[in-house]
C-alpha cells in the first residue's frame, strides 16, 4: 500500500481555497470602502470603490484559472501513481469549477450598490 503525500490532499481545496480567499478580500474591502466614502469619489462613470471591486473580481478570478491551469499542467507532468492521479484529476476539476463560481458570485459587484 502506498501512502498519498499530504500536499496532494490539500490540493484538493486549492480552487475554491483561491475563491474564498477572494470572498474575504472583496467584501472585506467592500466594508472599509463604504465606511471611507469611497463610494463617493468619482472615477470616470464609476466609484472608485466600483472600480477597486472591480479589478478585485477579474484578479481574482484569473488567480483562481491560473491555479487551475497550474494543476492540470502538475497533472500532466508526469505519470503518478493511481491515488495521486486521481486526486490530481479530482483537483483540477475542483479548481475549474471554482473559476465560474467566481464570477457568479462576485458578479454583483458590476451592478449591486455597493453601500446602503
Amino acid at each position: 500500500m502506498t501512502r498519498t503525500h499530504p500536499s496532494l490532499l490539500l490540493t484538493l481545496a486549492a480552487g475554491f481555497t483561491a475563491w474564498a480567499g477572494g470572498f474575504v478580500l472583496i467584501y472585506g474591502l467592500q466594508g472599509l470602502g463604504c465606511s471611507y466614502g469611497w463610494d463617493m469619489i468619482a472615477l470616470g462613470p464609476i466609484s472608485l470603490l466600483r472600480a477597486v471591486l472591480i479589478a478585485l473580481t477579474l484578479v481574482g478570478t484569473l488567480i483562481t484559472y491560473l491555479l487551475a491551469r497550474g494543476l492540470a499542467a502538475l497533472h500532466r507532468s508526469r505519470e503518478w501513481p493511481e491515488t495521486e492521479n486521481i486526486l490530481l484529476s479530482i483537483a483540477t476539476y475542483a479548481a475549474y469549477f471554482a473559476v465560474p463560481a467566481t464570477i457568479v458570485t462576485f458578479s454583483g459587484v458590476f451592478i449591486a450598490s455597493a453601500c446602503n
